[in-house]
């Protein structure tokens, strides 16, 4: 369940000390910032603003939590790659920092429909503090474990989602039933990419599970480590910042339209993949060979 992928993972959230951001890709300058139009958000976008719209990924945190501060390497290497990033809650303050408004110490898929929301009007308004620099027709979802089951959740009732990605995650949790799951993967239209630990990790075989069910031609690929628990996957900064290259090469293929990216995940993953290590465990729709 929801609550199992929340626990587990809020409980290695809470022995972090301090987490070390990777240094951003390419040493891109990269802005984070707020918009009082989005309250509970933080926006990650490169400093330069001359390229023109640019994809839009909505990050959602483990644990729900209101602090992205482990995946940082993710939401920063795709900021200076010339994404814009709106991650749930800020990347300082305490793991239960509030929603506005609200009484709850966690974010839901209905926040991260609000952050949608509020990337396809900002793209639309050619008067605002974002004018051109927004690709409304391009909005990405992505997260860890509870970002995942939230990511799922809304992508399979919001046909604006163009992309999904996941760390170690599924659609609803490690105990839900093959029929609950079938309601939310059997309608989700997006391309979906999955990455998860070893045989341990909770998420391995839901993602199995998900793949089964994902409807007949949308692309997916599962990408899996050979050891690796949840925790370990999720929040691990050197696995993290490995991760970080798929998620760049997934939606540079999804929402670029970079075949090139695509074959990369096929044929080494990433850069830094070890073939013993990392692996592909399944995929379908991707090249015209699958």
């Amino acid at each position: 369940m929801k609550n199992t992928l929340l626990s587990v993972t809020a409980a290695m959230l809470a022995s972090l000390v301090s987490v070390q951001p990777a240094a951003a890709h390419e040493a891109a300058v990269i802005l984070s910032e707020t918009d009082e139009g989005l309250p509970g958000f933080t926006i990650y976008r490169p400093a330069a603003t001359d390229a023109g719209p640019a994809p839009v990924v909505i990050w959602g945190n483990g644990a729900c939590a209101m602090n992205h501060t482990p995946w940082l390497p993710i939401i920063e290497r795709l900021a200076a790659d010339g994404y814009v990033v709106i991650a749930t809650g800020e990347a300082a303050g305490s793991w239960v920092s509030r929603r506005p408004g609200d009484q709850s110490p966690h974010y839901t898929d209905d926040d991260l429909e609000r952050a949608v929301d509020w990337a396809a009007a900002a793209a639309a308004d050619r008067q605002g503090r974002y004018a051109g620099q927004l690709d409304g027709e391009r909005i990405a979802l992505a997260g860890n474990s509870c970002g995942g089951i939230t990511s799922t959740a809304l992508a399979s009732r919001d046909d604006r989602i163009a992309a999904i990605f996941i760390l170690s995650g599924g659609s609803i949790g490690p105990v839900a039933s093959m029929q609950d799951k079938a309601a939310i993967m059997g309608t989700i239209t997006a391309p979906l990419m999955y990455v998860v630990g070893g045989e341990e990790d909770m998420a391995r075989a839901p993602a199995s599970q998900d793949f089964s069910l994902i409807p007949e031609g949308v692309p997916m690929l599962v990408v899996g480590r050979f050891a690796g628990d949840h925790g370990f996957v999720s929040i691990t900064p050197s696995v993290v910042r490995t991760v970080s290259e798929m998620a760049e090469s997934w939606f540079d293929g999804t929402l670029r339209g970079d075949r090139r990216a695509i074959e990369r995940l096929h044929e080494e993953i990433c850069s830094t993949c070890a073939a013993d290590v990392w692996s592909v465990v399944e995929t379908k729709h991707l090249l015209a060979d699958d």
